[in-house]
């Protein structure tokens, strides 16, 4: 009988480097459920697989309440950004609709939830919880050190790339049909929200504005 040939260095290194990729990614989101939060989203292949092992799939109440934390950092984020006195008035009139919107998709999803019987998350509350968040998000920028309007618009670009992401996860991740529609629903108005908020960072320069032909979030 022949030896079944060996699987080349390379293709082990990379075989390797996959596992190990999607280690981390799921053992955070354990710690983060074990610590009582709502665990960040990963990819459905990172969370499926924890150094070989299997782990519970996740369930879509897991799912809702991790798309819930992000939305609560966003709804925090444009509340604060629109007591700033440096936005002008095209972009503190853009930024006020989409806080209503933010607070429409908190809505609906916590009535998803709250029918799965889950816990919705409660809202951040102070500037010590929404910096906390941004560090796990690993969101950079300090919301305390931004002063002009271009600075506050780039950080909300940069939250809602994130938040691009994890709807993205959510549509890989969620069970029901209608769950997954709504997911999509949002993920397609907070890509509105970007492409706005690169309008009003560079008026008239509609390659900036909309410099990708898919939205995969960072």
């Amino acid at each position: 009988m022949r030896d079944r040939p060996r699987p080349l260095a390379a293709e082990r290194t990379r075989r390797e480097l996959m596992r190990g990729a999607r280690a981390p990614a799921a053992a955070a989101a354990l710690a983060l459920a074990a610590s009582g939060a709502p665990a960040l989203l990963a990819p459905a292949a990172a969370l499926g697989k924890s150094g070989g092992a299997l782990i519970r799939p996740v369930s879509d109440a897991t799912v809702l309440a991790s798309v819930l934390r992000v939305e609560s950092v966003l709804v925090f984020a444009y509340e604060r950004t629109l007591t700033s006195a440096v936005l002008s008035s095209a972009a503190r009139a853009a930024l006020a609709s989409f806080l209503d919107q933010e607070r429409a998709h908190v809505r609906r999803l916590s009535l998803d939830l709250g029918a799965l019987g889950g816990t919705v998350p409660e809202p951040l509350a102070t500037m010590t919880a929404f910096e906390s968040e941004l560090r796990h998000l690993r969101v950079k920028r300090r919301p305390a050190a931004l002063r002009t309007e271009r600075e506050y618009l780039r950080f909300l670009i940069a939250l809602e790339t994130v938040i691009a992401r994890h709807y993205r996860f959510a549509i890989e991740l969620l069970t029901s049909v209608e769950r997954v529609g709504t997911a999509a629903e949002i993920m397609a108005n907070e890509a509105q929200h970007e492409t706005v908020l690169r309008e009003l960072l560079n008026p008239g320069r509609i390659r900036r504005a909309v410099p990708s032909a898919f939205v995969a979030g960072v």
